[in-house]
């Protein structure tokens, strides 16, 4: 039911977010060894994301299927799963990485709960492409030796 469609996509979409931050927090404290290492920040960030989301984004996705009625909600999760970890990464340059999260979590509740049923559009889904594509361009800016002031 409708319930159901919105507590998935409440938290589908987050449990990505949540692992990436789990993994960036579980090596935080080797940030000041990583720091003097000829090691891109990008790098090490994608590295970090990466082995998270190898392990998040198929049993997210086996969540999916196993969970009946949801039909094309299936697969919807993907693309603003994919800019919520990019929006926890870049807020995570300001901000502890739980903060970051829950920044993330706070906006995609808001998100879902105005315009839930709209999520599935082709519109919707292009403009998640979209604030991917640009959330990509400002991690790389704030992680790379042409960064904005102020990353870490």
């Amino acid at each position: 039911g409708v319930r159901q469609e919105l507590a998935f996509l409440l938290l589908v979409p987050l449990v990505p977010v949540l692992s990436v931050v789990a993994a960036s927090f579980a090596t935080d404290s080797l940030r000041e060894v990583a720091e003097p290492t000829p090691v891109s920040k990008l790098r090490v960030a994608l590295l970090r994301a990466s082995a998270a989301l190898a392990i998040a984004v198929p049993a997210t996705a086996a969540i999916g299927f196993v969970v009946p009625g949801l039909g094309s909600l299936t697969s919807v999760w993907l693309l603003p799963s994919l800019g919520l970890v990019l929006a926890a990464l870049v807020l995570h340059t300001w901000l502890d990485a739980w903060v970051a999260a829950g920044v993330v979590s706070a906006v995609w509740v808001g998100v879902v709960s105005s315009v839930h049923s709209e999520l599935d559009t082709v519109t919707a889904q292009l403009l998640f492409a979209a604030l991917a594509a640009a959330l990509a361009v400002v991690l790389v800016l704030r992680t790379t030796t042409l960064k904005l002031g102020g990353a870490r």
